[in-house]
């Protein structure tokens, strides 16, 4: 029962802090015995849902008859943004946090819960890495840097932090190269939520490798090469290279 409490109270926080629209998603009624959970699925903190992507969309399922088809809002003159890269469930509750495709549609992360409602994060710049806190109240994620058509060229990646409770966004102080290419991918929180590691890519010589795992669907490959190094910093900023990939 306390279970089932926390789990609408952390509904409830993600609904009142990030901003919101509620479109009408797709659902597929088929026969229990259609579904096949495809590779690559997670299933939800409760066991009661599945998500997955099929043909670049995310899609939860009950595991039995529905399939719920998640479109983000995108507001006028756009559309629906239906591509999506990447997504994972909060360790405790069961909401997604979701990345679109590196398109201008729907830049941004956001939290959507199996019923398709989509609430806004943040509206910034593409994201290239997200983790949950322990706690499921805090999203780490990575960003491009800079102006969207100087990416890549003398801004590094940027590093943030979102309370999902208060909806205030933190940029970090983390550890660079100083090379103005850093390429940064995280790797995973602290168990006690003080810190996270992260891998440094001073020349982001892995960035072609990711994109190609990414857009077929494929497991984002840990980043490996001469010159990159994993970093652990504390959320107050007190950073250290733990050991070279």
């Amino acid at each position: 029962m306390r279970r089932v409490i926390w789990v609408s109270a952390a509904l409830c926080i993600l609904v009142v802090a990030c901003d919101s629209t509620t479109r009408p998603s797709e659902v597929a009624n088929k026969p229990q015995s259609e579904f096949v959970a495809p590779r690559g699925a997670a299933t939800s903190p409760s066991g009661r849902y599945i998500a997955y992507l099929h043909s670049g969309r995310l899609r939860v399922s009950d595991g039995h008859s529905v399939v719920i088809k998640i479109s983000l809002p995108v507001g006028p003159p756009g559309g629906l943004n239906q591509a999506v890269d990447r997504f994972a469930w909060s360790p405790l509750a069961d909401v997604l946090a979701v990345a679109p495709a590196s398109n201008d549609k729907a830049p941004g992360l956001w939290i959507v819960s199996p019923d398709g409602a989509a609430h806004l994060v943040s509206r910034t710049s593409y994201e290239t890495s997200f983790a949950w806190s322990p706690n499921g109240a805090r999203l780490l994620y990575t960003q491009v840097g800079g102006p969207p058509h100087l990416c890549c060229s003398g801004y590094p990646d940027e590093v943030q932090l979102a309370d999902l409770s208060s909806g205030r966004i933190q940029s970090l102080t983390v550890q660079l190269s100083g090379s103005g290419f850093d390429l940064i991918r995280i790797d995973r929180w602290w168990p006690d939520g003080s810190g996270f590691d992260y891998w440094l890519d001073p020349h982001r010589a892995t960035w072609d490798s990711w994109v190609q795992a990414v857009a077929s669907g494929l497991p984002e490959p840990s980043p490996s090469g001469e010159s990159v190094v994993k970093v652990g910093c504390s959320l107050d900023g007190h950073c250290q290279s733990t050991v070279s990939s």
